[in-house]
């Protein structure tokens, strides 16, 4: 008899142990998921960012100089040294996804100055999108 509430219990022990790991388990995975998407503050940090960036940028010729070769090269790498350079961290470079949309032609023939530089940011996903125009 002894021998078998005593096999009983431990098999109810284990039970115990596999659904409190289940539930630490999901609790985990809920934690990460809330976690990875940005609170109201941190978008609008995100967005005041953007805003900074454009009017540093659009203030230096070499850089809105850079940002446009950047576009028109759909390089990301080269547009991230610029928004580093400008204002952006490299936390929120990591987790964005940046958009380019040049309006000035494949060509672009115009001095840096003639050119606009626009930065917006904008979520979920984290999104910077990079408009250049004259």
């Amino acid at each position: 008899m002894k021998k078998a509430s005593g096999t009983i219990l431990a098999v109810f022990g284990l039970f115990a142990l596999v659904a409190a790991s289940g539930s630490i388990a999901w609790a985990q995975t809920a934690e990460r998921q809330v976690s990875a998407s940005p609170t109201k503050a941190e978008i609008a940090q995100f967005q005041a960012t953007a805003e900074k960036a454009t009017a540093k940028i659009q203030a230096s010729p070499s850089d809105t100089k850079m940002v446009a070769e950047a576009s028109r090269a759909k390089s990301t790498e080269q547009a991230k040294s610029v928004l580093l350079k400008n204002g952006f961290t490299a936390k929120q470079l990591e987790s964005a996804k940046i958009v380019f949309q040049d309006s000035t032609g494949k060509g672009g023939g115009g001095a840096a100055q003639r050119v606009k530089v626009t930065i917006k940011g904008s979520c979920c996903p984290l999104t910077i999108t990079i408009i250049i125009a004259f």
